[in-house]
């Protein structure tokens, strides 16, 4: 798959497959591929920058700070001054925003569950594969 371009420089596609590649699990749409995009979004009180969250979702930091300030309105994220340079924010989950994404990986594992019932193991690795595929620029 190939990666996108940031700032002139190769970035691997979210959700991309282990260095090692050997084992099935850790290839893309795999069972290891599915826990570490989980275990991303599972720290509960993980305060990153802007600039880290943007990379993490493969958006710019522009797009994300647009998202960033929406949240902190609504009570979902605060940010707190970072270590180092003055600027320097880190963004974190308010009880609210922990509780909100709790309900949502929830919704997220039974749409995953069903739809493996509904299309079996390979087809929806298939289907994963697919939807977490870069876009093109």
């Amino acid at each position: 798959m190939p990666g996108t371009r940031w700032k002139g420089r190769a970035r691997r596609p979210p959700l991309a497959g282990s260095e090692d590649g050997d084992r099935v699990d850790d290839q893309p749409g795999g069972a290891g591929d599915a826990r570490r995009r989980q275990d991303k979004h599972e720290t509960p009180r993980t305060s990153l920058s802007v600039a880290e969250l943007a990379r993490r979702a493969g958006v710019t930091r522009q797009t994300m700070h647009r998202v960033v300030t929406q949240l902190v309105g609504e009570g979902q994220l605060t940010r707190a001054p970072g270590p180092g340079f003055p600027r320097s924010t880190l963004i974190g989950p308010t009880d609210a925003g922990s509780r909100r994404r709790d309900v949502a990986l929830g919704v997220l594992r039974d749409l995953e569950q069903d739809l493996g019932s509904q299309l079996g193991p390979t087809a929806l690795a298939e289907l994963r594969v697919s939807l977490t595929r870069a876009w093109p620029q």
